[in-house]
């Protein structure tokens, strides 16, 4: 947790310009609606409760309460995902699914493909998870028909291939680590990079003068550069009291470890 703040306060440091005295929550909670500066934007709803805040209420990209700067600002931050970022993890957790759901069964096709890899009728080049195998016939004792495993070899080539690294090599060893990787795959978690899959987004409420300032920044690490973008909001308070905000449903390190 403490490498995770480190993180998020250098991004911070990239929007302050002055000196924010820390807090652990904001005694200030309640619900704004706010119309952007530029007409391009949509208006928006904020609610936050001293410690977190969520943005038309999605509870997916909760924000972090920061810091008050004086008695009139109060600061939040989030990480917002990137298109490519949400791309890649929808195809992940699809794979994911597919694996757990289906695990018995898609070993039972790697062990039949391993019985395929040594038996005489195949050839060395033909046993891999890419190609179809006409010597599956031979196996009476299969759980599935061709035709089954034809199917199953299909869609585990085409849910994984993109996911998880599969192995080259000898085809015994092969099997072997594939195997391996589906056991390892059922616990994994879809990696990410603070720096390249997420917009960096600083929240400033500026509640004397009933404004928001939305401040951004992504790195772009093929440019080797970092875009920024601002908006402004002119806002008013709803008089709506905000109960405790539920990160559990944060698609973001934002609720991770009760942050």
């Amino acid at each position: 947790m403490k490498k995770f703040l480190n993180i998020l306060m250098n991004t911070v440091v990239l929007f302050i310009m002055s000196v924010a005295i820390s807090h652990t929550a904001s005694e200030r909670s309640g619900m704004l609606a706010c119309n952007p500066n530029d007409e391009t934007q949509k208006p928006v709803i904020y609610a936050f409760d001293g410690k977190h805040l969520i943005k038309d209420n999605d509870p997916t990209t909760p924000y972090k309460y920061l810091s008050s700067i004086s008695d009139q600002f109060d600061v939040y931050f989030t990480f917002v995902p990137t298109d490519d970022y949400k791309e890649k993890s929808a195809r992940f957790n699809k794979a994911k699914s597919f694996v757990t759901n289906n695990y018995e069964a898609i070993n039972k096709v790697l062990n039949d493909l391993a019985k395929i890899c040594n038996s005489s009728v195949t050839t060395k080049n033909s046993c891999s998870l890419g190609y179809s195998f006409g010597a599956y016939h031979k196996f009476e004792d299969t759980y599935y028909s061709y035709e089954q495993f034809l199917e199953w070899q299909g869609k585990i080539n085409g849910y994984l291939r993109n996911v998880l690294k599969l192995p080259m090599g000898e085809p015994w060893s092969t099997i072997l680590k594939t195997k391996e990787l589906i056991k390892s795959f059922v616990d994994e978690k879809f990696p990410y990079n603070l720096n390249d899959d997420f917009h960096h987004v600083k929240l400033t409420l500026d509640l004397e003068n009933m404004r928001v300032i939305e401040q951004s920044s992504l790195r772009i690490e093929q440019w080797k550069t970092t875009e920024f973008e601002n908006n402004t909001y002119e806002c008013q308070s709803l008089g709506v009291t905000v109960p405790e905000i539920d990160t559990s449903e944060s698609t973001t390190p934002i609720g991770e470890k009760n942050l």
